[in-house]
């Protein structure tokens, strides 16, 4: 596979893994709107925040990744066809940079659903606190699959680069 070729496939997962992460964020805002509206009970009283907040953060991340993408592309394959060699130099340390946050991301979300499950388990007479964590719950796991996901391709996306690098 061609330098062209691994790059922009690698960047058309980034740009749907932005529309399922602006998908997650505006369902948890929607979601956490409806619930302040129009429930009284007790058990969704405190879910709305956890919806707006992992919502507004998901939608602020994949609106950022979706719209800088074709930009990001664009520059790329331009500066594979002008120097080959800078392109391998600032990709491969950007792609690294980015594959050693997933992890941060990664234990966010598992402390948040370990968190929530440890809640679950005491308080479960606490409607608030029970709700809660299960919003918690609802929206973190969807967000962890997502960077999981993307950690295997920024991980694939490295290979190939310094694969093709090597070959060099």
């Amino acid at each position: 596979m061609e330098v062209n070729q691994f790059t922009a496939l690698y960047f058309s997962w980034e740009k749907t893994s932005a529309l399922f992460f602006i998908a997650i964020g505006l369902i948890g805002i929607t979601t956490a709107l409806f619930l302040w509206q129009k429930t009284g009970s007790e058990i969704l009283r405190l879910a709305p925040y956890p919806l707006i907040i992992f919502g507004s953060l998901s939608l602020i991340v994949g609106c950022t990744i979706f719209f800088r993408t074709d930009t990001q592309v664009s520059g790329l394959l331009s500066l594979v066809q002008l120097d080959v060699t800078t392109y391998f130099q600032q990709e491969l340390e950007r792609i690294t940079s980015v594959n050693q946050n997933w992890a941060l991301y990664k234990w966010g979300e598992l402390l948040v659903i370990a968190a929530s499950l440890i809640v679950i388990m005491i308080f479960p007479d606490k409607s608030a606190l029970l709700g809660l964590a299960l919003a918690s719950i609802m929206i973190a796991v969807p967000l962890l699959t997502l960077d999981i996901i993307g950690e295997r391709n920024g991980l694939w996306y490295m290979a190939q680069i310094t694969s093709y690098k090597g070959s060099l």
